[in-house]
């Protein structure tokens, strides 16, 4: 099946939004969604910044250990399903459109939901991201008093 038919599929099964969004829709245990180009207009990217401790607003880059910038619009696209679909889960908590930090403790939960996540997804790009994601949760997990920022658009 070509992205265009899931395209047309996640249209003809889905509900819209109160802002006319197409909601991502659950069938034969995957997730439907849009191509990137349908959904660009719409997409929302999450940036991942792992920081030893909590980061400051004046000097974040003094705590900064890692980040992932390119993965942002797949990333994006994956959690904003989970919160879509009700999943329930520490991942479904990351705000899109805002900032979200979790601590050691909340990525060494999160990191769990993961793998439940990339086994709904059938894009390549959300795959890619998801595997950062997870790379990301665990040194946080393993990083005491360490802070897993996601910075939504």
């Amino acid at each position: 099946m070509t992205t265009a038919d899931n395209c047309r599929q996640l249209s003809s099964r889905s509900e819209r939004c109160p802002i006319g969004r197409p909601q991502v829709t659950a069938a034969d245990d995957q997730l439907w969604l849009c191509s990137s180009a349908a959904r660009a207009s719409w997409s929302m990217g999450i940036d991942l910044e792992l920081h030893s401790s909590r980061p400051a607003r004046r000097n974040w880059r003094a705590t900064l250990l890692q980040s992932s910038y390119g993965h942002g619009d797949a990333l994006g696209d994956a959690l904003g399903s989970l919160q879509l679909l009700g999943v329930p889960g520490r991942l479904t908590a990351v705000d899109p459109y805002g900032d979200t930090l979790m601590n050691e403790q909340e990525a060494a939960a999160a990191v769990r939901e993961v793998g439940d996540l990339k086994q709904r997804c059938g894009d390549e790009r959300q795959l890619a991201a998801l595997d950062d994601l997870a790379m990301m949760l665990r040194e946080c997990a393993a990083t005491p008093g360490s802070y897993l920022w996601f910075g939504g658009d």
